[in-house]
């Protein structure tokens, strides 16, 4: 009987859990398209927002070549995160052809703009 009750447990707690990563899923899309929402309307912080959510698959797919055009559209837009992300990505040629000078540029930018991080990697 222990036994039993001890399955239906286990059983109770892995469906407890598909239940909450089933919602966080739904969640982190229905984010996703909000942010798609603010940046369509030219919301530039919500277009760095989608980046990051594309950069890491989260509420849509992976696509770091789409990152990286939401990250150059915030850039411009003088998010500096954005610059720094963007930086990142020409580094080590995610979703960009690889250019260390590039990414140095963005960098710069990034920390002109008040990002301590964008002025750590230079």
């Amino acid at each position: 009987m222990r036994h039993v009750l001890l399955i239906a447990i286990l059983a109770l707690g892995a469906v407890s859990a598909c239940s909450r990563n089933a919602h966080d899923a739904d969640e982190r899309t229905a984010i996703a398209r909000r942010y798609q929402k603010g940046c369509d309307g030219g919301d530039a912080v919500a277009c760095f927002n989608l980046g990051n959510a594309h950069t890491y698959g989260r509420g849509v797919a992976q696509d770091r070549a789409k990152a990286a055009q939401l990250y150059r559209r915030a850039c411009d837009e003088r998010v500096a995160r954005a610059c720094l992300n963007l930086g990142f990505a020409y580094d080590v040629g995610n979703g960009v052809s690889q250019d260390s000078a590039k990414a140095m540029q963005l960098w710069q930018k990034a920390c002109d703009g008040g990002d301590a991080g964008g002025c750590f990697n230079l």
